[in-house]
């Protein structure tokens, strides 16, 4: 089997909760040892009248936004230390289908994702990012714990 076993395009994919940044920091790691280049992509979900109905943590739009900008200035600095061809991209959305839409666009060959521990009740609510990222990526998915 003669396969090309390299990423040449690595999709990190981040909502700004704590999974993201050790979930970024794999990716820029792998992608410094490969020479792939990156796009840090961070998606803001709605808030979900539904989740906060139910009494789930809704959290504010606009401070997810702020926090994945001074997040990605550090991973932007990090990458250009790392000599890594990298950009930045924020979508508003349902994150499953904006990870997938970007790896789609940007022909990516993996997306990084991170795994929050959710409750059994709050998957089934929400679902799990990285599941539908997995279920419908057209490239490998690594999903860090």
């Amino acid at each position: 089997m003669n396969r090309d076993t390299s990423f040449h395009c690595i999709v990190i994919a981040d909502d700004g909760e704590e999974e993201g940044e050790r979930a970024a920091s794999v990716a820029l790691n792998l992608a410094a040892s490969m020479k792939s280049s990156v796009v840090l992509l961070g998606v803001v979900e709605p808030a979900s009248i539904q989740a906060e109905g139910e009494g789930l943590a809704v959290r504010d739009p606009s401070e997810v936004r702020r926090r994945l900008q001074e997040r990605y200035e550090r991973l932007l600095a990090l990458g250009h230390d790392l000599e890594l061809k990298m950009s930045m991209e924020m979508r508003e959305g349902e994150a499953g289908e904006q990870i997938n839409a970007v790896a789609k666009r940007e022909n990516a060959d993996l997306v990084v994702v991170g795994r929050r521990h959710l409750s059994r009740f709050s998957r089934m609510l929400r679902g799990s990012t990285s599941d539908d990222v997995i279920r419908g990526a057209p490239c490998s998915v690594l999903v860090v714990k």
